[in-house]
């Protein structure tokens, strides 16, 4: 029996309630059972008549023997009875009637009565064969007459029974539903073009045609019929239901739903350009996770949760493995799904890796049918993008679409499909990737192998010209967290097979799902947000305030003198603190207080120098202004 890629997916709209179904089968079953027994009546009437019948065939054949045997049994039957009585004295009369002639005349009186109720019997028989063959289908039409109120009774409480199991099986099956949905078990369709969400349906091994709405309900308690070909189907998993095959119960999909679907599912995006790096970032992050990783605290390991998938993760790894980096995303319609383990809790992970090229634009976006379901969004940011850094790079300028067209239509996207409370929880991870590239590690803090802080990753994007797609992300999303990895750990080459090592893939995806950031990496706080380069509204750094001399007489002469000389050296000292009127990155002007004169900085504690390299706010109305990152 083969099965179609997509079967139809029927309902159960040309089936029986349940309740007709239960009167019709009580109807059958009556009859059934009445068949039997009147089917049991007809084999024994049928065999006790062949017997009488043989009898009778037997009897008219010998006839004159019967009658023979059995008047010489009635005659030696007589004469016994008469020597009995004879010699007992009871049997009155002369000599001569009580002697020789007694015993010959009785002797002939016995055969002559012997003969004639030889005859008698004979015909007695015959007339036993003619009852017995009448009244046999009637007599064994009597245990059948006896059983049947019995059987009726417990037919009709079996039915009974089954209308009032069908209450608790429903209410079991909603509580079960609601704990599945209270568990983040939906039964996610993988496909990007779908993303439907509810009970599949089960294909029925006989036919192939889905059947929808497979549990107890008015259609069936234990078991309904295919609608296609009737075929009787388990409406519990442990009646069997679990043995037949998922698919989506969306009319106009029908995929198969792969996984064992028993832990809360998460749905992950990789968001990027083309030739960003998507593809390689999640090989690597997949073969972390099923390679085994410790993080935030954690054991992670999972497993691939569609076979079939296995086939494209390990042509992936075997080229990663021979220093081979894998191609572009060109069309994946499903999500690659890991059935993933944090200690001990377990997730099943849909990572959607759709081709870049979809992001370039709004129009493109139309297949992203996914994006409301999503808890996360991994935005792999390309620095070559940026014209800045492949003019460090020596890398020739592309045609290919800017960071900030990339965000515009992504959060295009996901406002069209996501309520703001949505937006709110959505997590997005902006990685900064290929971050083995030489310039790339010096703007990151030079390529030490430990692990970046998101504030250097966020400075560094905003050095390179992204500044305006960091405020539309920041704008919309309030959950973002900043990174930096190595899909591959080096440059792609032919001369050099190595096996790819990678650095920082396993962060992003643990902190969408966990929400908490590796230890193993620097978690941003409240100081560093303080002095993070800001585009809009920075927040000041607190200068320690010097406390006000108390009001004294007005001093004169050269004790008002003295007095004075102090505010002199912190107006030498200006430079290095706030000017008086200067513009800072927001435009404003800042207005300095004349009340007390400020201190000059320690020797241990330098002013810190205004970073040049910060590029100026550019005015965006729409957008709205950025919430500073702090601890979320």
């Amino acid at each position: 029996m083969s099965i179609t890629n997509n079967p139809q997916v029927k309902t159960g709209n040309g089936k029986v309630l349940f309740p007709v179904q239960a009167f019709r089968e009580f109807v059958r079953n009556i009859r059934k059972a009445f068949g039997r027994a009147n089917a049991w009546r007809s084999s024994a009437t049928e065999t006790v008549q062949d017997v009488l019948i043989d009898a009778r065939d037997w009897e008219k054949e010998n006839w004159l023997a019967l009658v023979i045997v059995s008047s010489i049994i009635l005659w030696l039957g007589l004469m016994i009875w008469f020597f009995v009585d004879l010699s007992g004295g009871r049997v009155a009369g002369n000599h001569l009637q009580i002697g020789v002639g007694g015993v010959i005349g009785g002797a002939i009186l016995g055969l002559l009565a012997s003969l004639i109720l030889a005859f008698v019997l004979l015909l007695a028989l015959f007339l036993l064969d003619f009852a017995f063959l009448f009244l046999t289908p009637v007599v064994l039409f009597l245990p059948i007459i006896a059983w049947a109120p019995f059987y009726l009774l417990y037919q009709s409480l079996l039915v009974v029974a089954k209308l009032l199991l069908l209450l608790p099986l429903s209410v079991l099956v909603v509580i079960t539903r609601i704990i599945q949905l209270l568990r983040g078990i939906f039964f996610t369709c993988p496909s990007r073009i779908c993303g439907h969400r509810g009970l599949p349906a089960y294909v029925c091994p006989q036919c192939g045609v889905s059947n929808a709405m497979l549990w107890p309900n008015m259609y069936g308690l234990f078991t309904h019929e295919c609608v296609n070909c009737g075929k009787r189907l388990p409406t519990l998993g442990m009646l069997g239901r679990n043995k037949l095959q998922p698919r989506c119960s969306n009319a106009t999909c029908g995929r198969p739903l792969p996984g064992k679907h028993e832990a809360r599912e998460r749905l992950v995006a990789f968001i990027g350009g083309p030739y960003s790096g998507k593809t390689n970032y999640l090989m690597m992050a997949a073969r972390s996770v099923l390679g085994g990783a410790h993080l935030s605290g954690q054991q992670i390991e999972g497993e691939v949760g569609d076979p079939q998938q296995n086939t494209v993760f390990n042509s992936g790894w075997r080229l990663l493995e021979t220093g081979i980096p894998v191609d572009k995303t060109i069309a994946v319609e499903n999500a690659y799904l890991l059935n993933m383990r944090f200690g001990r809790q377990r997730q099943h992970v849909y990572l959607y890796d759709a081709p870049g090229e979809e992001f370039e634009s709004i129009d493109n976006m139309t297949k992203q049918q996914y994006f409301w379901l999503l808890e996360g969004l991994i935005v792999c940011v390309d620095p070559l993008t940026f014209p800045a850094v492949r003019e460090q790079a020596g890398v020739p300028a592309t045609t290919a679409k800017t960071f900030h067209d990339i965000i515009t239509s992504v959060v295009h996207r996901a406002c069209a499909g996501i309520s703001p409370a949505g937006l709110k929880k959505l997590r997005v991870a902006v990685v900064i990737t290929k971050a083995d590239l030489p310039c790339i590690a010096r703007d990151l803090g030079g390529d030490t192998g430990a692990p970046v802080s998101g504030e250097t990753c966020r400075s560094a994007i905003i050095r390179w010209g992204g500044e305006s797609g960091l405020r539309a992300i920041e704008n919309y999303f309030s959950k973002i967290e900043y990174f930096a990895c190595s899909a591959l750990g080096r440059e792609a080459s032919t001369d050099n097979r190595a096996p790819f090592q990678a650095r920082g893939v396993l962060e992003p995806l643990v902190w969408i799902l966990s929400g908490k950031r590796s230890r193993e990496a620097a978690v941003p706080g409240r100081a560093q947000a303080a002095s993070r380069p800001t585009t809009e509204r920075p927040a000041q750094p607190k200068q320690p305030q010097p406390k006000k001399p108390k009001q004294t007489a007005q001093p004169s002469g050269k004790q008002a003198q003295v007095a004075q000389a102090p505010a002199k050296p912190a107006q030498a000292a200006q430079p290095s603190g706030k000017p008086t009127q200067s513009t800072q990155t927001t435009g404003k002007p800042v207005q300095r207080t004349q009340t007390t004169a400020k201190p000059a900085q320690s020797p241990g504690k330098p002013v810190p120098a205004k970073n040049p390299a910060v590029t100026p706010r550019v005015q965006a109305p729409k957008l709205g202004g950025w919430k500073p990152i702090g601890r979320r």
